[in-house]
């Protein structure tokens, strides 16, 4: 169905759904993005926890999610980051049944970057 359609039945307030299928990749790479997103807890005002629709929620993943959007030491932010994701894992936020493949057909004269996002570069692209 289109997604209007779906994520209307599957997002709040109904959450209509015991089982889903979602595809995710922040626009700009960060990590801090689906701690924010897909396992804050669930705030209306906040927006935090939006697309969280297995209602997981951890506030001490919430306050280091908080730390880490502030944060501008890089080591000191990855490592939040690491621990943030771990204490995900160890309380079983979810159980990832599917991780999507990327795939893409090109003739042997040309040459293109794959990029993790699945975003096309045209201007990175040389035909041999």
């Amino acid at each position: 169905q289109p997604k209007a359609q779906y994520f209307k039945k599957v997002l709040r307030p109904s959450l209509d759904t015991s089982f889903y299928l979602l595809g995710w990749t922040p626009g700009s790479f960060d990590s801090h993005n689906p701690l924010v997103h897909l396992l804050g807890c669930y705030t209306e005002t906040s927006g935090k926890g939006k697309f969280n629709l297995g209602g997981y929620c951890n506030p001490n993943v919430d306050a280091l999610t908080d730390k880490i959007a502030v944060e501008t030491d890089q080591a000191k932010r990855n490592a939040m980051i690491t621990e943030a994701f771990k204490m995900t894992v160890d309380d079983v936020a979810y159980i990832p049944l599917h991780q999507q493949g990327l795939a893409w057909g090109k003739k042997d004269t040309v040459s293109v970057e794959q990029r993790a996002d699945n975003q096309f570069m045209i201007y990175r692209t040389i035909v041999k």
